[in-house]
C-alpha cells in the first residue's frame, strides 16, 4: 500500500482486539480491512463482530480471505 503518495492514513489493530478497532475508528475512517486468517500467525478475526462494528460506524468492511478460501470461510455470510 502506498499510503504516502495517496495520502491514506492507516491504523494497525490486532484482529482479536475489538475494543482497539472501535477506538481506532474516527470521522475520516472509510474502510476496515481485515486479513483472516492472518499471515503469518494464522489468527482468525471475528468477522461477524467486525462487520457489526463497520455497519454501526457506516464504513466499508473488506476481508482478505486468501488463505481460507470461500470453501472454508465465507465472509459474505458474516456481514462483509
Amino acid at each position: 500500500m502506498r499510503k504516502r503518495s495517496t495520502g491514506l492514513r492507516v491504523s494497525w489493530v490486532k484482529p482479536d482486539d475489538l475494543a482497539a478497532l472501535e477506538a481506532a475508528i474516527g470521522p475520516q475512517t472509510r474502510m476496515i480491512w481485515v486479513e483472516t486468517p492472518t499471515n503469518p500467525l494464522l489468527k482468525l478475526a471475528d468477522l461477524a463482530a467486525i462487520g457489526a462494528i463497520a455497519r454501526r460506524h457506516k464504513v466499508i468492511s473488506v476481508a482478505d480471505n486468501t488463505f481460507a478460501s470461500p470453501v472454508i470461510h465465507r465472509p459474505l455470510e458474516l456481514g462483509f
